[in-house]
C-alpha cells in the first residue's frame, strides 16, 4: 500500500465473550487490511499495515491492549511474493 512500508500479520487469542467487539474494534482500524477467523491454537489473524516499523509497533501495542485480547504473536513481513485480490472462476 502507498505510503505503509511496514506489513506484518497479527495473531491473537481471545477471550470466547469478547470476540464480537475485539472484530469491531479491529474493524475500525485504518492499518487493518485483512482479518480472518481461523481454527487452531489462534483465534483471529489480522494483516495490517504501518508507515515504519515505529508506527507498526505502536499499532501492536493498541491492538494488544484491546480488552479481551489474551496473547498476541507478531510477524513483520519482509517480502511480497504474490497477491492476487482477484479469483478467476
Amino acid at each position: 500500500m502507498i505510503g505503509f512500508s511496514v506489513s506484518g500479520a497479527i495473531l491473537m487469542k481471545l477471550k470466547p465473550t469478547h470476540i464480537k467487539t475485539i472484530t469491531e474494534k479491529l474493524i475500525a482500524l485504518p492499518e487493518t487490511s485483512y482479518i480472518y477467523r481461523s481454527t487452531g491454537e489462534y483465534d483471529i489473524v489480522t494483516v495490517v499495515y504501518a508507515h515504519d516499523i515505529n508506527h507498526f509497533n505502536e499499532l501492536v501495542k493498541e491492538v494488544k491492549m484491546i480488552n479481551g485480547v489474551k496473547d498476541a504473536r507478531i510477524s513483520v513481513t519482509t517480502e511480497l511474493i504474490k497477491a492476487n485480490p482477484t479469483f478467476i472462476l
